[in-house]
């Protein structure tokens, strides 16, 4: 069985006290039960902490500041478009003594994380829960940019005006995609900003150094721009998405425009063969006798009187300007 449970001692340089991660991977009940006796943290936490639904906030539970944030779940290959599938939750619980992390999964955010504390490259635990918030960020930039990628691919199928009936439907499910990745963006905003006021209150047993603060700052700055990046995103794809459609419905209304030239092409035709037709016929009929039958001149009035009409219906189509366009 694959282990699901790291422990790791780093020195606080600030303090000069021992500080400790406890790393939970998939925690079962037993872990939440050690958890919830062992490092006093209250059921509730942990419960909301095993939700899979559960958004973004931060909390104050006694001695630890909790923060839950959700990255982009890794290795999601499926054509999903809610929260809850195309994210994953990490649970941060920290105090001064201590970094606790829940997660259903072992992203790549925390596996950095150990690697780098292995090879001693923190020199306090801000260190550490600054690298893992900027990582967890991080996440968000690659996958707008896959994003931006395939908006753009979009974009050269609709001026292209392929004949896809599924285009719609690939517009339409980028911008939910978009949509849920801004919507967890601006809940994460305000729970960041949140934990590190609450770090920086003077009842707040931490000492921040300078530099911390600074990166504390740069990531509420990269948050913004992740939120304003999909905004921009989102805003694209929902022009591309009308304009595609616009696009369609031009395709439609010139077949339809097309179709009603031949209609009239049709019916003017008509109006000029009905009434030959109807001298054609009259003379067809099989009476022993009928005017101008046996005239020897007949064939000719017939013709004449054919030519006749055929010349006043096109005087008249002529008056009323339904010959244009023939």
């Amino acid at each position: 069985m694959a282990q699901n449970k790291f422990e790791y001692q780093l020195n606080n340089t600030v303090t000069g006290q021992p500080f400790f991660w406890l790393d939970c991977i998939k925690p079962n009940i037993e872990m939440l039960k050690f958890l919830e006796k062992d490092k006093n943290i209250s059921r509730r936490i942990l419960q909301n902490s095993a939700s899979p639904e559960h958004l973004p906030t931060f909390e104050k539970d006694g001695d630890f500041y909790v923060l839950f944030l959700r990255i982009i779940e890794p290795d999601k290959k499926s054509k999903t478009d809610s929260v809850q599938e195309l994210t994953t939750k990490i649970t941060f619980l920290f105090n001064e003594h201590r970094l606790i992390t829940l997660h259903r999964l072992d992203p790549d955010v925390i596996k950095k994380g150990r690697e780098r504390l292995q090879k001693n490259e923190f020199s306090n635990p801000m260190a550490l829960l600054i690298f893992l918030l900027t990582k967890s960020f991080d996440t968000y930039s690659e996958a707008l940019l896959q994003i931006e990628d395939l908006t753009l691919e979009f974009e050269n199928k609709v001026f292209r005006m392929q004949e896809d009936q599924t285009l719609i439907q690939e517009g339409h499910y980028l911008k939910r995609k978009v949509s849920a990745y801004k919507k967890v963006l601006k809940i994460s905003h305000d729970a960041v900003e949140e934990f590190f006021l609450a770090l920086l209150k003077k009842d707040s047993k931490f000492v921040m150094e300078k530099e911390f603060v600074e990166e504390a700052k740069i990531i509420q700055e990269k948050v913004k721009k992740l939120i304003f990046y999909s905004d921009e995103i989102l805003e694209t794809l929902t022009g591309l998405v009308n304009l595609n459609i616009s696009l369609e419905s031009q395709k439609t209304n010139m077949a339809s425009y097309k179709s009603n030239e031949v209609m009239q092409a049709l019916t003017v035709f008509s109006l000029f063969f009905l009434p030959l037709n109807f001298i054609v016929g009259l003379y067809g009929m099989n009476f022993s006798w009928m005017p101008y039958l046996n005239h020897p001149y007949g064939f000719w009035i017939s013709v004449i009187l054919m030519m006749s009409v055929s010349f006043f219906i096109f005087l008249w189509l002529k008056r009323k300007k339904l010959l244009m366009g023939l």
